[in-house]
């Protein structure tokens, strides 16, 4: 009994940490800057020192928004809310960062203050700086493995618009994940996508929805997709259209 009790407690506590991370977080810094901006702080700054899963953050510039003091406090990842890092001590990081809600569903109670800033999850929020460059997830998201640098006084000047976002196509800004999949598969894109289609091996239609978005999940149980391969059709609001080769597999 006790044996079972224990595995029963080991399984709800994985549950929840994967529960934490069920987001679109693959996006790469400029993507996520425009989606979020409304609400994010974009500042230059030194790690100082490690505190718990926070890091003090010495601010060296502000180009967006403004932060209360000098010196900052910046909560990162405890370990099950799925956030990013704001770097290690000695490091000096490019960070987007929200204020801290320590009573909402990113906050940590015991530690975080109001006061304080947050990495958020579900995106890319920070990239490190060296010798005037900044390296990171830049345009592409995280699953791309790609990371890319780029000189800072160019992404300052260009970072509010991320204006090459536009030089994007559907199918060179698309992102399928996980393929293959055992239940749902999501996919991320620049571009808003109008709609998709999901036809099987051998062209029949097995589902069609409007997305009106740049993410979109498709679980395999609820539109009835058994195992196997099936050719995803997705089409933007430019009329442009991709077609992908996606597989099932429970």
């Amino acid at each position: 009994m006790k044996h079972l009790s224990l595995t029963f407690l080991l399984l709800i506590l994985f549950s929840l940490k994967s529960f934490s991370c069920s987001c679109y977080g693959d996006r790469g810094f400029c993507q996520t800057f425009q989606e979020d901006k409304s609400h994010l702080k974009v500042i230059l700054g030194k790690v100082i020192k490690k505190y718990y899963h926070g890091r003090y953050v010495k601010v060296l510039e502000e180009l967006h928004g403004n932060v209360t003091n000098d010196t900052i406090l910046v909560w990162g990842d405890p370990g099950n809310l799925c956030r990013g890092s704001a770097g290690e001590p000695g490091d000096t990081m490019l960070l987007a960062i929200n204020d801290s809600s320590p009573n909402g569903y990113h906050g940590d109670t015991q530690f975080e203050k109001l006061q304080d800033y947050e990495i958020s999850s579900c995106g890319t929020y920070s990239m490190k700086f060296k010798n005037n460059m900044l390296t990171g997830y830049y345009s592409k998201p995280r699953s791309s493995g790609v990371e890319e640098s780029i000189n800072y006084s160019d992404f300052v000047k260009e970072f509010q618009n991320c204006s090459f976002i536009s030089t994007y196509s559907l199918e060179s800004g698309l992102n399928i994940y996980p393929n293959p999949s055992n239940t749902t598969i999501r996919f991320a894109s620049f571009l808003k996508i109008r709609d998709y289609s999901l036809y099987d091996a051998v062209g029949k239609l097995i589902y069609s929805a409007k997305v009106d978005d740049t993410h979109h999940e498709i679980d395999s149980y609820q539109i009835g997709a058994a195992n196997g391969l099936y050719f995803l059709v997705l089409n933007s609001f430019g009329n442009e259209r991709v077609i992908r080769k996606i597989i099932f597999s429970r």
